[in-house]
């Protein structure tokens, strides 16, 4: 036997919800890995060329952008977990319409199945929906 429309809508209601949070967690990665690369950027433009210059400076030089490639790499990482997240959302709205779809197909079942009975003489009832 089908389950029944309302708790199928309910599931559908459900994963639409998930699939919000997930789109708002990955809007706020992104935003996230992109002060992190902001930050870096900033600061490595705005010291000036001769700073740079001596044996303990290119040292400091070395070691800054080494950090900085750190950083972007965390940025790539945090933008990585960003699409996965948009991936989840959009398979939950997948989910969602599926459930909504088959609520749709049970109702009109049960529909079918009512007006069946109502029939004169009585008709037996039609078979479920295929895959539910």
């Amino acid at each position: 036997m089908p389950p029944d429309p309302n708790v199928l809508l309910a599931q559908a209601k459900d994963a639409n919800g998930q699939a919000d949070v997930k789109d708002a967690a990955a809007q706020r990665l992104r935003a996230e890995g992109d002060a992190v690369a902001h930050r870096v950027d900033f600061v490595m433009q705005e010291v000036r060329t001769d700073v740079w210059t001596g044996g303990a400076a290119r040292t400091c030089r070395k070691e800054a952008d080494d950090r900085a490639g750190q950083l972007r790499r965390i940025d790539d990482h945090v933008h990585g977990w960003a699409d996965v997240a948009n991936r989840t959302a959009t398979d939950l709205r997948h989910q969602a319409t599926t459930c909504q779809q088959n609520a749709n197909a049970v109702a009109n079942w049960q529909a079918a199945c009512q007006a069946a009975r109502a029939a004169q003489p009585p008709q037996p009832d039609p078979p479920p929906p295929p895959g539910i």
